[in-house]
């Protein structure tokens, strides 16, 4: 009893793809697959699952998903916001800079800046290289 059920239920299932690929083989060009072989496909795919059902047939998990749970909230259909401002606050960290030199001697100079820099950087630099060694 229980082997005659599964040979029943295996014909239909191979009986339903022959199906689908005759249609395949016989439609016209870019034409969208009958309501009622996706009807067919969706009872199969209730019976056993909407991934083998759709990979054995090779048929948009997506739109037989669809037609087995016709009544599930599809993704949302209202479009997000176009722009969301991010109030990102001041800074938690102050900024630092570091700068290194070393002339042709080995003399090294390194300077930190921690915040704003107040001073001119560039003229630090150039008292370094002018220096009388």
């Amino acid at each position: 009893m229980i082997a005659e059920m599964i040979t029943t239920r295996a014909h239909g299932f191979a009986e339903v793809g022959e199906r689908i690929e005759v249609w395949r083989r016989t439609r016209e060009r870019r034409r969208p697959m009958p309501e009622e072989l996706w009807s067919v496909a969706a009872d199969l795919a209730k019976e056993y699952s909407i991934h083998k059902v759709s990979k054995a047939f090779r048929l948009s998990y997506t739109s037989l998903k669809k037609r087995v749970h016709p009544d599930m909230p599809s993704a949302r259909k209202e479009p997000g916001p176009a722009f969301i401002e991010l109030d990102m606050g001041p800074a938690a960290r102050i900024p630092e800079c570091i700068v290194e030199m070393e002339d042709g001697s080995g003399a090294k100079m390194r300077m930190r800046f921690s915040g704003k820099a107040d001073c001119n950087i560039l003229e630090f630099g150039k008292a370094f290289w002018r220096k009388e060694g």
